[in-house]
């Protein structure tokens, strides 16, 4: 389970860096994502999200779902 998340928040940090790349530097971008169990494609509720090296983060609602906004 732990290494699911890990890869998912490490998926979710190479697809805002490479996105960031496109954008200019003046606007933010908005990460909108859903943390599920692997085996039982559950919705995780109150998780944590974070982007690594940022403080940039959010917790997941009862949907298991989130939204960082701000990341440059």
């Amino acid at each position: 389970m732990e290494n699911y998340i890990s890869r998912f928040i490490l998926i979710c940090f190479l697809l805002t860096t490479c996105n960031s790349a496109y954008l200019s530097q003046t606007e933010k971008s908005i990460l909108k994502g859903k943390v599920v169990n692997k085996e039982t494609s559950e919705p995780i509720q109150y998780a944590t999200v974070f982007l690594a090296y940022t403080s940039k983060g959010s917790l997941t609602d009862e949907k298991g779902e989130f939204i960082i906004t701000g990341i440059a």
